[in-house]
């Protein structure tokens, strides 16, 4: 004869004797039950589910949190980037004069590829990947924390750059992908582009950009054989060789 199950709710003293009903040795003992089932599920004979302690402090501890997130007011960006930046350590950064000459030479780069767009907008772009524009992001965004320091700008130059030039770059891209000549805005972006690094440019103290120049026109002597026989220095081997003095 089966016996018919009620909703039970077990509290400690039930527990306790449920122990003593063990012998009180084990380790391990039956979990409460928690039976919830209506008139119509106890004439069906439905099963009740077992919950271990752990669970339901786990389910208790999830019905809190959710509270306090649903009520808890949200943090606001500048919040989280200051809570975040306790746990991550920024690259200290070397000395303003260590990325001034590759700017510089990226800049000139970016002149080159104006001159080429129109005939060979591929190159044009790769001229926007090689050499000096292959580390240029880490120094512009150098340039851009020096400057902030010295209270020069609000932090929208570096990104006033990288916007420009990036789309600069999309219509070479664009240019190449429907085989079609470059367009008239194209020129207008470059211009912009180059606007933009100018600005940056002008954060850097004088006489740290008057030695940044000495460094590019030292660099500029004999290109060796193999560059000669391309007919001009690759901005890959300019690049090096401005790294090189600066390494000295």
């Amino acid at each position: 004869m089966s016996l018919p199950m009620f909703a039970t709710s077990c509290t400690l003293p039930d527990i306790s004797q449920q122990r003593m009903r063990l012998g009180g040795g084990a380790q391990a003992i039956a979990s409460p039950v928690l039976c919830s089932a209506s008139s119509t599920q106890q004439s069906h004979g439905s099963p009740c589910v077992e919950f271990s302690r752990r669970q339901c402090l786990e389910a208790s501890w999830c019905v809190a949190s959710a509270g306090w997130l649903c009520f808890s007011p949200p943090a606001s960006a500048a919040q989280y980037q200051r809570g975040i930046s306790r746990y991550v350590r920024t690259k200290q950064l070397d000395d303003l004069e260590s990325y001034v000459p590759l700017v510089i030479e990226a800049r000139s780069q970016l002149q080159k590829a104006g001159n080429v767009m129109g005939q060979d907008a591929q190159s044009a772009r790769l001229l926007l990947r090689d050499g000096a524009f292959s580390g240029l992001r880490d120094n512009i965004k150098a340039l851009g924390t020096y400057a902030g320091r010295a209270k020069k700008e609000d932090g929208k130059l570096a990104d006033n750059f990288f916007s420009a030039v990036q789309s600069y770059d999309f219509t070479l891209q664009r240019a190449i992908k429907t085989s079609k000549p470059v367009p008239g805005e194209a020129q207008q972006q470059l211009e912009t582009t180059m606007q933009a690094l100018d600005r940056l440019l002008a954060t850097v103290p004088k006489d740290i950009m008057d030695k940044s120049q000495h460094i590019i026109e030292d660099i500029s002597g004999p290109v060796p054989d193999s560059e000669s026989e391309a007919g001009v220095a690759s901005g890959k081997f300019r690049a090096e060789q401005i790294e090189q003095f600066l390494l000295k």
